[in-house]
């Protein structure tokens, strides 16, 4: 008998208790570390770890202005410029702006109109005057924001038909802190070796970057969640579509969530349905199924205690997970029912 089989065989039969008990520990491990596995669709997940382009996207979002903010287009059914529409898209704007976690809201109804009434430089100064304005000119605002250079095609349409409101989200100065400290050191060590002391800083700086951006990553899904339910009560009067860098990092977390959820439930039932068909016997549908799961368990346990996030090019492991570990428990049972068949006398 080869050595391998002698190994094999003594463990099954002398320390069964042994394995059994060390198996269920190691589930217990990965059960309670699948409480850190996390999804991440943010820049860093998509792109090469010294990626210049994104390098250069992030130096110039730091001179000039943040892409922290989402844009809402606002078609109502009405007039644009009728004093009840211009009621209903102030209620919108402030509901916006009330959200805890908003900085400021840009619309028509907060920009400075300079021709509504015509002033000289001296009172344009002193006070500015938009549409909310009680001296506002009504009869000559539409046509000075639908016309100007600035607002054309920026916060409204031509036609003036369609508007624009910009939410503007509070920026995370220690999630800003982490990754500009963490791409300093990233930086150095592609120009120049690290000491000690810097090898051991960058490690910790991208552990804390990584714990920070999960909990921004909540943050920011919280905010688009929170817009979407304002957004929800003007769909009847008008209609809002959403954009914007955080909306669309958002989105892609829930579609990956989905495509966990949706992928691994039909893989799991076209496992049942193949075994129930293969085998028509219910201990070789439970044995097998059960086996997947714990797999799957394994590696969901060992990415959280890695903190290795899943991104949208590895979302789809489980089902291909399920459906690898599959084939080698139908080549495993298909085998165990062969030799049964010709040795019936033998144990297990």
């Amino acid at each position: 008998m080869p050595k391998s089989n002698i190994i094999f065989n003594t463990i099954l039969n002398k320390y069964s208790n042994i394995l059994v008990i060390f198996v269920l520990f190691i589930m217990g491990f990965s059960l309670y570390f699948s409480k850190n596995f996390y999804l991440d669709a943010s820049a860093d997940s998509l792109s090469l770890k010294n990626d210049k382009d994104l390098a250069y996207y992030r130096e110039i979002k730091d001179k000039f202005v943040s892409d922290d903010f989402v844009i809402l287009t606002y078609a109502p059914k009405a007039n644009m410029f009728s004093k009840r529409n211009l009621l209903n898209l102030e209620k919108l704007h402030n509901k916006l702006a009330k959200l805890p976690n908003v900085e400021d809201v840009i619309s028509i109804l907060n920009i400075p109109l300079l021709k509504s009434p015509p002033r000289n430089l001296q009172e344009l100064s002193k006070e500015t005057i938009n549409l909310l304005h009680p001296n506002v000119d009504l009869a000559s605002a539409p046509s000075e924001i639908i016309n100007s250079p600035l607002y054309k095609n920026a916060l409204i349409s031509p036609d003036g038909n369609i508007t624009a409101l910009m939410v503007f989200l509070k920026q995370d100065k220690e999630y800003e802190a982490l990754l500009a400290a963490r791409n300093k050191l990233r930086d150095k060590a592609i120009d120049s070796k690290l000491d000690q002391y810097e090898k051991s800083e960058l490690h910790l700086i991208s552990n804390k970057f990584k714990e920070h951006s999960r909990l921004y990553s909540k943050i920011r899904a919280k905010n688009i969640q929170d817009i979407r339910k304002i957004t929800d009560e003007y769909h009847n009067i008008a209609k809002i579509y959403l954009g914007g860098v955080p909306m669309i990092v958002s989105d892609s977390l829930d579609y990956i969530k989905s495509d966990i959820i949706i992928f691994g439930s039909v893989v799991l039932l076209f496992i049942i349905l193949i075994l129930a068909i293969t085998f028509k016997s219910y201990r070789f549908v439970f044995l097998p199924l059960t086996i997947c799961t714990i797999v799957t368990l394994l590696m969901i346990g060992f990415l959280g205690f890695t903190a290795w996030p899943v991104t949208t090019v590895s979302s789809n492991f489980i089902a291909l997970l399920l459906i690898l570990t599959l084939s080698i428990n139908i080549h495993l049972t298909v085998k165990y029912r062969e030799i049964y068949r010709n040795n019936p006398h033998l144990s297990h």
